[in-house]
């Protein structure tokens, strides 16, 4: 009998997408590879609007805490990718996604882009 977690994410994540799920080892030079295959399995579950949310400039560390971040909708999401974090960082970045709060994938992958991609100073300007 499945958990009544399973049963809430179900609608979210499919056994079939998580096969697809690419691991990440955590090395800065895999990092751009990686990242464009997440985001775009991300995207196909309905999540890339919370991870684009979670890199807006400006947002501090409480407004991304999972009491903030709106209905029981957007905690789920937030829920699923944390877990797809979890299931996809290895190593240093694992480390990473372990310091957010616990199925607060929001924090989560706001860490993990301020770690490996960083805003540059003068990026968006010109």
């Amino acid at each position: 009998m499945p958990s009544e977690l399973q049963v809430e994410l179900k609608p979210i994540l499919d056994v079939k997408i998580l096969e697809k799920l690419e691991m990440f080892n955590g090395r800065s030079e895999c990092w751009e590879s990686w990242l464009t295959g997440f985001e775009s399995l991300a995207g196909l579950i309905g999540l890339d609007n919370l991870m684009a949310i979670s890199v807006q400039p400006g947002l501090s560390w409480s407004e991304t805490a999972l009491s903030q971040l709106g209905g029981d909708d957007v905690r789920l999401k937030a829920k699923a990718l944390w877990y797809l974090l979890t299931q996809a960082c290895k190593g240093k970045s694992q480390n990473i996604v372990k310091k957010a709060e616990k199925f607060n994938g929001v924090q989560a992958w706001k860490l993990l882009m301020e770690d490996y991609r960083p805003v540059m100073a003068g990026r968006f300007t010109a």
